[in-house]
């Protein structure tokens, strides 16, 4: 395709001659001027409709006809077609011959050429036309694929004169075996007389994103991967780069390179820079390309987004450049002698010993040196403003409002969904879509106030064929089907612009997209448009065709945001309650994303994983305090809560009496620290001695939000053994004080009888 022209530039002579090439192309390509496809059960084949062979005898046995270089075929040229048969049963084919027919009526639409390609549905040996070739076919062995080629002279061919202008022919193979009709394949080949008409505008959408994962940023080692030479992202951007492909940038891979910082890697970096220099038009979508239908579905009233990313953001990361966390000592430039610097401070003395043994002794000369200058105080690094989430994953795109479900999920209710999130304009497959009217389905249209850009599903379904083709003679086939459908489009010759939506994960397949976009500029009857102008081509109202998603799947997702719902309910006992609904919404980002289509088994794995990181956030906040004895009739519960969060958590506690034994009186606030514990004291008054279990609570302090499990606590009560303890202490002190004064004047009246006895004063041992 022609690279998309920067706004100020005009007509290079790399346009001019690309018209060139277009114009004399007819005669000079070859695998892209094909025509064929079987309709075979080839697994790589046919996308028209389900193909077996037609009225095949020999089940397992399927052609495919491809014309060979000459394909779009000109007057005066040989037609060359090779004829492939490939034998997937366990047994040999016999030796036989194949037959070729031409049906020299033209396809004038892409009904008919889909009609004339689906033999499962049309007889194979109605209407095939004259047999225009034959060639024998060699034994083919079990399991085994044999070529063989069939050139037909031109004068055989006739088509030219009154048999038709351009278009599609269709071919038909037969294989013969031992007198059996062994199976029949079909294609199509391309007649270019030689006035061919108006070229068919051709406009791709490519998702650009990664595989999938179930964290919430991309990581430095992933990312690093990514953006090696060879790495996915890397392949992604030199194949659309320039080129006139409406690129849909996935967000997260902005903001995993940006909250990196100065650990971003360098070859991500670069990465970013290159994707900001691509001219491209581009779009954003979702969030690690969410599923948008599905969350619809499953009940969302918007479309989920994240809603913050501080949570992840370290500021030293973000250092000013030239500032120094730690500055060490650096001695400035020091003059040395010939040598190595560790000659001059360590071997200087050797050295001078082995001079002074030779020379006359004299003082050594050294070059001046200046002293170390004195290192800076270490400061603190100047830091950057920290970056926001906007900052994060801002870019100028060029079309705005965009989402991209995708093709075989949406339902007509979903696009409400997508209006109220801010969305203008959705990317549907056509077999998503009918019109409303007479009017066909072109590249755009609109449902109610939504603009919807049309993916051709049969473009489409071809190009990520030829993608995922693993030899040549794959991509070949694939692309032999996507000229002649091109062809049929053009001799359709209403104007409309064909979009083709490449699939996620396109780039893990292969690297042939830009073989693919060279080959389909190269056509002589296509072109390329940009999306801008498929959006801006005739609209005709549309229908959307209900086609909901797995139902197991909306049941899943429903569960998912239910559970992100409770999440975003007990993070509002934490000080910084979007530090833990941030993350939560990422992660709950990561478990909708696309590319878990691909792979349902690790689906299953990342949503069960969702489910059990966030039962775990639930439960970090409980309580801890089994057992209370109660030994007062008037009295506070010692309840111990714990918190495993980062952070501290407010929580009110509250007692539910299960018995008329107690009653409380009142709950009780208390404030936990980051990975700590606290007691909380709610008053309560004992009625009656006995044991009891209450039922300890946790809510947020306003008390509308339950934080935790609740927990039954025992309360073993003894309220009359606090009055008989007091009693017993009383009477303790009362006895003890009473003993000594006792005592004391039992002792003056023992003193002063001796003194007037004249005896000597007594003396305590």
């Amino acid at each position: 395709m022609h690279a998309a022209p920067r706004d100020d530039a005009g007509p290079t002579q790399t346009d001019r001659a690309l018209r060139l090439i277009r114009r004399t192309a007819r005669r000079t390509i070859s695998t892209l001027v094909c025509a064929a496809v079987a309709a075979g059960t080839l697994a790589a084949g046919t996308v028209a409709a389900p193909a077996t062979p037609a009225r095949a005898a020999t089940e397992g046995v399927t052609l495919t006809v491809t014309p060979s270089a000459e394909g779009i075929l000109a007057p005066g040229e040989d037609l060359t077609v090779t004829v492939s048969v490939v034998n997937a049963t366990d047994s040999a084919v016999p030796a036989g011959r194949i037959d070729l027919d031409l049906n020299r009526t033209v396809l004038d639409t892409r009904t008919e050429l889909d009609g004339w390609l689906d033999t499962a549905a049309t007889d194979a040996n109605s209407r095939t036309g004259p047999r225009i070739g034959r060639a024998d076919s060699p034994e083919v062995p079990a399991g085994g694929t044999v070529d063989v080629p069939l050139t037909v002279p031109s004068g055989t061919v006739a088509l030219q004169g009154s048999r038709g202008g351009f278009g599609p022919r269709g071919l038909t193979a037969e294989l013969e075996a031992g007198g059996v009709d062994v199976a029949t394949g079909r294609g199509a080949l391309v007649w270019s007389p030689g006035e061919d008409p108006a070229p068919v505008p051709v406009a791709a959408v490519m998702p650009l994103t990664v595989p999938p994962s179930a964290s919430d940023f991309i990581d430095a080692e992933a990312l690093a991967t990514y953006t090696s030479p060879g790495g996915t992202l890397v392949r992604q951007l030199d194949a659309v780069y320039g080129r006139p492909v409406a690129v849909g940038i996935d967000p997260r891979i902005l903001a995993s390179i940006r909250i990196l910082g100065v650990d971003a890697p360098a070859s991500a970096v670069e990465w970013l820079q290159r994707l900001r220099e691509m001219p491209n038009e581009t779009f954003a979508l979702a969030w690690a390309d969410a599923d948008v239908a599905v969350q619809s579905q499953a009940g969302a009233a918007t479309l989920l987004g994240p809603t913050d990313a501080s949570y992840a953001v370290e500021a030293t990361r973000f250092a000013e450049p030239g500032s120094t966390p730690a500055p060490t000592p650096t001695p400035t430039e020091t003059a040395e002698t010939d040598g190595s610097a560790s000659a001059s401070a360590g071997g200087s003395r050797g050295a001078s010993s082995a001079a002074a043994s030779t020379q006359p002794a004299e003082e050594p000369t050294q070059e001046p040196t200046e002293e170390p200058e004195p290192s800076p105080s270490p400061t603190a690094p100047v830091l950057s403003p920290v970056p926001s989430l906007a900052d994060l994953t801002a870019w100028d795109h060029t079309i705005s409002g965009v989402a991209w479900p995708a093709a075989g999920t949406m339902t007509s209710d979903d696009l409400g969904v997508l209006a109220a999130s801010g969305i203008t304009t959705a990317v549907l497959a056509s077999g998503d879509v009918q019109p409303a009217g007479t009017a066909p389905v072109g590249a755009t249209g609109t449902v109610g106030d939504t603009r919807i850009l049309v993916t051709d599903t049969r473009v489409s379904a071809l190009v990520d064929q030829a993608l995922s083709a693993a030899t040549d003679e794959s991509f070949g086939i694939a692309l032999a089907q996507l000229s002649a459908t091109l062809a049929a489009d053009a001799r359709e010759a209403d104007g409309h612009v064909v979009v083709a939506g490449l699939e996620r994960g396109w780039a893990a397949s292969g690297a042939r997209l830009g073989q693919l976009l060279d080959a389909i500029q190269a056509l002589p009857f296509s072109d390329t448009a940009t999306a801008t102008t498929a959006l801006g081509s005739a609209s005709v109202p549309l229908q959307v065709v209900d086609q909901p998603e797995d139902a197991g799947r909306v049941q899943r997702v429903a569960d998912a945001m239910s559970l992100e719902a409770q999440v975003a309910a007990f993070a509002r006992a934490v000080e910084r309650p979007e530090l833990i609904t941030g993350q939560q919404r990422m992660l709950l980002l990561a478990t909708l994303s696309n590319r878990w289509r691909d792979d349902p088994d690790g689906l299953v794995t990342v949503q069960d994983g969702y489910t059990a990181q966030a039962d775990g956030l639930l439960g970090s906040v409980a309580i801890t305090t089994r057992q209370n004895t109660v030994i007062s009739d008037t009295t506070s519960l010692l309840i111990n809560v714990s918190n495993e969060l980062d952070q501290p958590v407010t929580v009110r506690l509250s007692i539910i009496a299960g018995s008329g034994r107690i009653r409380v009186d009142d709950s009780a606030v208390v404030t936990v620290p980051a990975h700590g514990s606290a007691s909380a004291r709610p008053p309560i008054t004992s009625i009656s001695n006995g044991d009891v279990v209450v039922t300890a609570r946790l809510t947020t302090e306003d008390g509308t939000v339950q934080i935790g499990d609740s927990a039954p606590v025992e309360l073993f009560i003894r309220a009359g053994f606090e009055a008989v303890v007091t009693t017993l202490f009383v009477a303790a002190v009362a006895l003890l004080f009473g003993f000594g004064l006792f005592r004391s004047i039992r002792k003056r009246r023992r003193a002063r009888a001796r003194q007037l006895a004249g005896l000597p004063e007594e003396i305590d041992d």
